[in-house]
């Protein structure tokens, strides 16, 4: 704990700049994803995301984050509003599987056969296939297995979106992408936490890490403890000695990227609920 003791402030600005920067990218993807159905001031989408924040370490992959945005968006439009919601978010999904498989690959963190390999490679094409077919009204095979009110919505949903637009969309999470993945890969390479001393290798082995995390069904009860063991898993894998550091960019960037904007969006709830009585 005394290297972390030693970091100079320019690594704290560093931290601090990259977590305004990655929420303000989110803000502006959830603005711009709402636009045509719910429009917000970026005000007031900044606290519907931050809501989510507060909300989303309470159920299973994050799925609480829905609640606390849709606070903010008019009862009448709170169903299409959800379903956008979960388009931005499967957009950071796919980002984080494109960049966490390929470094996956050049990694191999775990022994793994080609089996693996081929079906990871198949998801991540399905996914991004499925993605950018969601503007195509292909919903009559749909419709006789689920819900026809369901179906309606998803065609009027899909009527305010384009391909060009999911492209953007995914043009942001990538920026967003950057924003935590650089902070991290710099302090382990500061901290010289894996085999070899290149950036190019830490930055490898966070998009790693941040592949696996995206599996586990990390929630307020697990979120900290996966982020503690993962990095170990990673960093230490090629019999490198465990010094009790792997975990530390991790959780500096979990405490300036999620613990602080949760808190900020725990109290905007609070004032929100204050307001509502």
């Amino acid at each position: 704990m005394l290297q972390v003791q030693t970091l100079s402030i320019q690594w704290y600005l560093l931290l601090v700049v990259a977590s305004i920067t990655n929420w303000s990218l989110e803000t502006y993807k959830w603005q711009y994803l709402i636009r045509n159905i719910n429009p917000l001031t970026f005000g007031k989408a900044l606290r519907s995301v931050l809501s989510g924040v507060a909300v989303a370490q309470l159920l299973p992959y994050k799925t609480g984050e829905y609640f606390g945005r849709l606070m903010f968006v008019k009862t009448s439009h709170r169903l299409n509003a959800g379903l956008l919601s979960v388009i931005g978010s499967y957009s950071q999904l796919l980002i984080t599987m494109l960049l966490g498989i390929i470094s996956f690959i050049y990694l191999r963190p775990i022994v793994f056969s080609n089996t693996l390999l081929i079906c990871l490679v198949l998801t991540l094409l399905m996914g991004f296939l499925f993605y950018f077919l969601l503007p195509s009204n292909h919903f009559k095979l749909l419709s006789t297995f689920l819900n026809s009110a369901l179906i309606e919505k998803l065609r009027q949903l899909v009527n305010v979106t384009s391909v060009s637009e999911l492209l953007k969309v995914l043009m942001i999470s990538a920026l967003r992408y950057l924003t935590f993945l650089l902070p991290y890969g710099l302090l382990a390479w500061h901290y010289g936490l894996s085999m070899e001393a290149s950036l190019f290798h830490q930055l490898m082995a966070v998009s790693c890490i941040f592949f696996i995390q995206s599996a586990a069904p990390n929630f307020i009860l697990t979120d900290v403890a996966l982020r503690l063991t993962i990095p170990v898993l990673v960093f230490s894998f090629g019999n490198l000695p465990i010094t009790g550091l792997e975990y530390v960019p991790g959780l500096l960037v979990y405490i300036f990227n999620v613990a602080v904007p949760m808190l900020i969006g725990a109290i905007l709830i609070m004032f929100a609920k204050y307001k509502q009585t």
